[in-house]
């Protein structure tokens, strides 16, 4: 069974829109619009009574037109319409708006804009524009000094900040030598010497009536299986011990089984004797 589709919400919208009007008159309809191709409208589209040029600043979103200038030419008025961003100043939008009108006005000639009504629209841009560029020079100068001691300051803290980051980098680096070093230290004194070894394979057989599980030995004496291995080997090649019927070496990865040990015989008749029986035995 399909779910039901995914519901996306759709933003708030953001834009709020102008709309002026301005006073003109037109000596020639309709006007050469081919003369205002270069200022990069998206259309152009003149009808008997009016003609509309508009150009978009922004992508639509969930079908939402994003920021546009849109200007509405009759013979008599021109209508100046445009969005701007919620919150944002609304004469320098004005002001952006005006200038692509300014342009248009420009490039047709047969339009004249009413100068009293073309006034009151830019005046108040104009007017921020002015007090923009009016503000004292040591205003300006103290912010830009004010900047530029932030800038050095955070430049500055960067600086130490990486230096610092280096020297621990360096540092972990050389506190990793020296703990692998101390660990390979510690691990060959914690190794047990092959003549202590012996001694304790020895006690153990002694101890258990020459029976020896490895698993049992190296968890008693914390010594690895295969270290107990060795140490067997090394008794049976010098003779200190013989292996019995079930003494099969071990296998790395598989469990061991017990296995039977017991000393040489003292004499070689009796030591003779014992490996026939043993061999007798085998064979049976």
């Amino acid at each position: 069974m399909k779910g039901a589709p995914e519901v996306v919400p759709v933003p708030e919208n953001t834009l709020q829109e102008q709309t002026f009007c301005i006073a003109c008159s037109c000596a020639k309809w309709p006007p050469d619009f081919s003369r205002i191709s270069s200022l990069g409208f998206d259309s152009i589209a003149a009808s008997g009574r009016e003609a509309v040029v508009r150009k978009a600043q922004g992508a639509a979103i969930f079908g939402r037109q994003g920021r546009f200038v849109e200007i509405r030419i009759r013979k008599e008025e021109v209508r100046l319409r445009y969005a701007c961003p919620k919150g944002a100043d609304p004469h320098i939008w004005r002001l952006h708006a005006t200038l692509l009108l300014l342009r248009v006005l420009r490039l047709l000639p047969s339009i004249k804009a009413d100068a009293a009504s073309l006034a009151e629209f830019i005046l108040p841009a104009l007017e921020l524009s002015e007090q923009v560029a009016s503000q004292p020079y040591e205003s300006l100068r103290k912010r830009y000094a004010d900047l530029e001691a932030d800038f050095a300051g955070l430049s500055s803290r960067n600086r130490r900040a990486m230096r610092t980051a280096e020297e621990e980098a360096a540092r972990m680096l050389e506190l990793e030598s020296e703990n692998g070093a101390l660990q390979e230290r510690v691990a060959k004194l914690e190794a047990v010497p092959d003549t202590a070894l012996r001694e304790m394979l020895l006690a153990w057989l002694s101890t258990h009536r020459g029976s020896f599980d490895v698993a049992e030995f190296s968890a008693a004496k914390n010594v690895p299986p295969a270290r107990c291995e060795e140490g067997l080997e090394a008794l049976m090649q010098e003779g200190a011990i013989i292996r019995l019927g079930n003494g099969a070496c071990f296998q790395a990865g598989q469990k061991a089984p017990k296995r039977e040990f017991a000393l040489p015989p003292k004499g070689i008749l009796s030591f003779l004797r014992r490996k026939r029986r043993l061999i007798a035995e085998n064979v049976k």
